[in-house]
């Protein structure tokens, strides 16, 4: 399994699409977000792999459910009915399909995704 394994030298995360284009909406200052897929279709789903943003905060809508792991940084989460979920390096959470969140990035997050889109 050592090929699985996602170690800080193997991440190899290329630049994405700014936020903006990918339909969030930018809260305060300038997140920019970077990852790679090792599995699957980011588009279609189901997909995994690890995304990496700098601090900031966004709103981003949830087209998709999604478990994060996260490997660096500090986040806090803020869900539809305003509770907040502060995370760092080991946490794990989930985000269902349809909801929407707020990202507040305090240090720059790296987390491992699994994401899956329900079609019906």
């Amino acid at each position: 399994m050592e090929g699985y394994r996602v170690d800080q030298e193997q991440r190899g995360l290329d630049p994405w699409p700014n936020l903006e284009d990918d339909g969030d909406e930018i809260l305060d200052g300038r997140p920019s977000q970077s990852g790679r897929v090792d599995w699957g279709d980011v588009e279609h789903g189901p997909a995994a792999g690890v995304w990496s943003c700098t601090p900031g905060s966004f709103r981003s809508f949830y087209t998709f459910s999604e478990l994060c792991s996260i490997l660096d940084g500090a986040v806090t989460i803020e869900t539809e009915d305003g509770s907040t979920h502060d995370f760092g390096a080991g946490d794990s959470f989930f985000v269902p399909q349809g909801e929407t969140v707020v990202w507040t990035i305090h240090e720059t997050v790296t987390k491992a995704f699994m994401m899956y889109i329900a079609t019906d």
